[in-house]
């Protein structure tokens, strides 16, 4: 008698794609994702996530303002001579502020200075410092003319020094009254 290996679908797709990699059935990809207040819990030997599937057309929630691992480059120090690591991953300030403005950033208010240890034979110096932050908020980034605005930090705004008429409207820009439209400047 004959006998038959049996084996399960998760076998048989490693083994279909190890043999014809061209022809791989098609697969969810898998990406990492991380929560702000996790992030601040991690280690720093790894980070600890869970897996979220991502499809075509999904909808994906707004990513507010928070600590969450970005991929930074570390200064090459000596010239043209390669550091080992050349990329690491640290927490960066990013993502969304709940304020309608546009001009609200999600803005560190915490950092420290951390060194890698990088590998260069040509090297003085084996460390190169990698910022890292530790803190964020929205704060609001407005540019206001102090001379003829007064900066509202409550509302993230800048408001104009002098008041317009009834009748006339105000450009915030460059604060000067023009009349509304429909009225007419008629002399009598």
């Amino acid at each position: 008698t004959k006998k038959f290996l049996t084996y399960d679908k998760k076998t048989i797709t490693i083994i279909y794609s190890n043999f014809f990699p061209l022809f791989s059935p098609p697969q969810d990809e898998e990406i990492d994702v991380l929560e702000p207040n996790d992030m601040a819990k991690r280690e720093r030997s790894g980070f600890k996530t869970f897996k979220q599937t991502k499809r075509d057309k999904e909808i994906l929630p707004e990513i507010r303002c928070g600590l969450y691992p970005k991929i930074v480059p570390v200064q090459n120090g000596d010239g043209n001579v390669r550091n080992d690591p050349q990329f690491v991953m640290v927490n960066r300030c990013q993502g969304a502020c709940d304020h309608g403005l546009a001009w609200q950033n999600c803005t560190a208010t915490k950092w420290r200075s951390i060194d890698v240890f990088v590998i260069n034979p040509h090297s003085r110096n084996p460390t190169r410092p990698v910022i890292e932050h530790e803190a964020c908020e929205c704060q609001c980034h407005v540019r206001c003319n102090d001379q003829i605005h007064e900066r509202d930090v409550n509302n993230c705004r800048c408001n104009c020094k002098t008041r317009c008429n009834v009748d006339e409207n105000q450009i915030p820009d460059t604060c000067k009254c023009v009349p509304r439209a429909g009225k007419r400047n008629v002399l009598y």
